[in-house]
């Protein structure tokens, strides 16, 4: 009778958990529309609310925030036009849900799934549990990234393709987009800053190369709150799995090495296939700089001025982004191809041997 009225309350609490979070992550992302700064920022933390319910009450109650976040965004949207209540309204509210779902919502859910799995147990139910003897350190952190980065590629690639069935053609999509850019580049730059021609050609360089970062930047968004979200489950003590040492663990693929060369030639391609190519290409470059970043901080330890070392990479990463992070990437690459980290460790142990 005790353990059924335990497993009731504890069920009363994942359905509050589900509807709150899926609430804070709706409202978190209708903080965008207010344009400031602040809004902006709260928006990058709408995947948060869904992912700690994930992480600290489980897959289901984390599918079911997700859930709720998409009834509440709908009910809001058509409750913000209360004077058109008509189909036409509530099919644009459910289209805007839908895009909640394939961006946000069940990206974020998954993510959150994978990290908070053991690493001896399948993502899913019906999948074999894997031998002990393949499972490798650090092996779900790279399935984390692996997925995260095909997130955010699959996000703004699908955004794009829809965007170029409304148009004729590619170059008419990219025409489209550098008409908007180019008065907001004649306001801010002025015109005796930029000549005529070379304001209309630096509108087309980031027509193509806003995909790129948006893509970037999600891949980084999604890490970002998947970090916190887990933060969060620990210091709550809701994390069922042990904390990775993120610095050692953080392993891109060596396969994905070779993909990044690849896409980055490609960008000279042009066209659609050149934008496709940049999509991945900046991912990855983010991805392997962040894993040239992990490098630094196993290399440097044991130094006297590590903190002070550390403090200025990232005075030089954070302000000049995303040139910055060039030099960390192609780190990143060196690891990939040497491993740098355990070489380091090899090098530390050999002298205690001896």
């Amino acid at each position: 009778m005790v353990n059924k009225q335990k497993q009731k309350q504890a069920s009363d609490v994942r359905g509050a958990v589900a509807f709150g979070s899926g609430l804070a992550a709706t409202l978190l992302l209708l903080a965008a529309f207010q344009g400031s700064v602040p809004a902006l920022l709260l928006a990058y933390l709408s995947p948060l609310p869904l992912m700690i319910a994930t992480i600290g009450f489980g897959h289901v109650t984390g599918l079911g925030a997700v859930l709720a976040g998409f009834i509440t965004l709908v009910a809001l949207l058509v409750a913000a036009n209360p004077q058109d209540v008509s189909v036409a309204t509530f099919a644009g509210a459910g289209v805007n849900g839908i895009l909640f779902l394939i961006c946000e919502g069940l990206p974020s859910w998954w993510l959150a799934r994978v990290a908070s799995v053991s690493r001896s147990m399948p993502i899913l139910p019906f999948l074999p549990e894997p031998p002990p003897d393949t499972v490798e350190e650090g092996s779900r952190l790279s399935l984390v990234i692996v997925t995260a980065a095909a997130f955010a590629f699959l996000v703004v690639g699908g955004t794009l393709a829809t965007m170029v069935l409304g148009h004729e053609d590619f170059a008419a999509l990219v025409d489209k987009v550098a008409a908007n850019i180019r008065p907001v580049l004649k306001q801010e730059a002025g015109a005796d800053l930029l000549h005529a021609n070379a304001i209309d050609s630096f509108a087309r360089f980031l027509a193509t190369a806003l995909p790129a970062i948006a893509a970037s930047v999600i891949f980084v968004i999604y890490l970002v709150n998947l970090w916190l979200a887990g933060r969060v489950a620990q210091i709550s003590q809701r994390l069922q799995v042990p904390w990775p040492n993120v610095a050692r663990e953080f392993r891109v693929p060596r396969l994905l090495a070779l993909v990044f060369v690849a896409a980055a030639g490609l960008i000279f391609a042009g066209g659609a296939i050149g934008l496709v190519a940049s999509l991945a290409a900046s991912v990855l470059g983010v991805a392997f700089a962040l894993q040239g970043l992990a490098v630094i901080h196993v290399v440097t330890l044991g130094l006297r001025l590590r903190n002070n070392l550390l403090f200025l990479v990232y005075l030089f990463v954070v302000p000049l982004m995303p040139w910055s992070l060039a030099p960390f990437t192609l780190l990143g690459l060196l690891e990939a191809g040497f491993s740098l980290r355990d070489r380091k460790d090899s090098v530390a142990i050999s002298p205690k041997m001896n």
